[in-house]
């Protein structure tokens, strides 16, 4: 799966909705938003080691998009939008 733009390592401490998320990056707690509506709770638990995808812009609400999680040492897409690359 090729993923675009810049990946940032992170720390899922809670969703707050459907579309967003607080998230730790380099120890600052941040917005992220979510592209997945899905409740992702066996995914999203505290504490969780996830990628988000920074975002420039000021049309955007949120700096980062949640776009992968990690679950027993294997990433898991979070992003419905993204689909393997053959």
């Amino acid at each position: 799966m090729r993923i675009e733009g810049e990946l940032v390592e992170a720390k899922f401490i809670k969703r707050l909705n459907r579309f967003v998320a607080v998230v730790e990056v380099d120890g600052v707690r941040e917005l992220a938003h979510v592209p997945n509506t899905g409740r992702l709770k066996e995914l999203l638990e505290e504490e969780a080691v996830v990628m988000v995808r920074k975002h420039d812009g000021a049309d955007r609400k949120t700096r980062f998009g949640l776009i992968l999680a990690r679950k027993n040492g294997i990433w898991v897409s979070i992003d419905s939008a993204n689909v393997p690359i053959e």
